[in-house]
């Protein structure tokens, strides 16, 4: 399917679609096999690509249609180049493995872009320095997800040092108008 205004084409494609699902899983862990329980990855190639995960049931009925959609079910990330950037939307819709728990202040700090220190951190799960971790609040509400700079065994030791950078967070949406 094409739609020429937008020159994107819509399709799924099960070699993509298993390439997808692990590189999600090496960046968010093990738990993103929750969001793709019963669902099909739908690429949306144009400039980007964008992928939405979209239960089984439908996928005939997405494929057979004259017009392409303009999203199906669940955004599941964007694509640029051979980077995949998971959605926050995901972060919902997974079982969540690396994590990093933060007060309200710096849950403020964080949702206005900036990275983690040390002082920051209440809580984390294990964590390996490089790995992708979610910020969570103090609810456990997913608040973004960053690079996590160091382990966590050595997190609360280091004074006022960053320990978790920025990669995405909900306040993004509202700093960029979108």
């Amino acid at each position: 399917m094409m739609l020429l205004d937008y020159m994107i084409e819509f399709n799924f494609d099960a070699k993509r679609e298993e390439k997808f699902e692990s590189e999600m899983r090496r960046i968010l862990g093990p738990g993103v096999e929750k969001a793709f329980k019963g669902r099909r990855a739908l690429f949306a190639d144009g400039k980007i690509t964008e992928v939405f995960l979209v239960d089984k049931a439908i996928e005939k009925t997405v494929g057979s249609m004259k017009s392409n959609p303009y999203s199906a079910g669940l955004f599941a990330a964007k694509v640029v180049g051979k980077e995949v950037r998971p959605s926050l939307q995901m972060l919902h819709n997974i079982d969540l493995q690396n994590v990093v728990v933060v007060g309200p202040k710096a849950e403020q700090r964080f949702l206005y872009g900036k990275h983690l220190t040390s002082r920051d951190v209440i809580w984390s799960s294990s964590l390996l320095g490089g790995e992708t971790v979610v910020v969570c609040n103090g609810s456990d509400e997913p608040l973004g997800y960053g690079h996590a700079l160091t382990n966590s065994d050595i997190m609360k030791r280091l004074g006022n040092e960053e320990v978790v950078k920025n990669l995405d967070d909900l306040g993004w949406y509202l700093r960029h108008g979108g």
